[in-house]
């Protein structure tokens, strides 16, 4: 027997309902990546000096910023925001910012709702895909 992923994919099919809604409502909140991961922002403080990015709530969490690098954070996962304003708006509260642009799989999603209009989750762990530093007024750092 065939899997039913081996079907050949006919012109005429057309996705379950389910399906459809399922990606309207993420068309509407995390922004979909290669690889059928999501887009997820987190801003966090910014050491010049060691190029690491700092929790806003325990500064003994600190992590390298690196490409392709996974980061992990101990007990309630890593906090995602859907969308780069929300973060710097709700998060940018230091005096060096760093919003990291992370990839995740929805099946890591450990709080929160992909859908929720808070635009809000945690997930156990995220991928770097890149960052920006901001100033405390939000201007660029080069």
């Amino acid at each position: 027997g065939r899997n039913q992923g081996d079907a050949p994919r006919a012109g005429g099919m057309t996705p379950s309902p389910r399906r459809v809604v399922a990606r309207y409502l993420l068309a509407n909140s995390f922004t979909p990546a290669p690889g059928g991961k999501l887009l997820g922002y987190k801003v966090m403080a910014w050491d010049p000096e060691t190029n690491e990015a700092v929790s806003g709530a325990n500064s003994v969490l600190r992590t390298p910023l690196r490409k392709g690098l996974v980061h992990k954070m101990p007990g309630v996962g890593v906090f995602l925001g859907a969308t780069r304003e929300y973060v710097l708006r709700h998060y940018a509260h230091h005096e060096f910012n760093v919003l990291i642009t992370y990839t995740f799989d929805s099946n890591d999603v450990v709080r929160g709702n992909l859908t929720d209009r808070e635009r809000e989750i945690s997930v156990t762990q995220a991928r770097v895909v890149g960052w920006e530093v901001f100033d405390e007024d939000l201007n660029p750092v080069a």
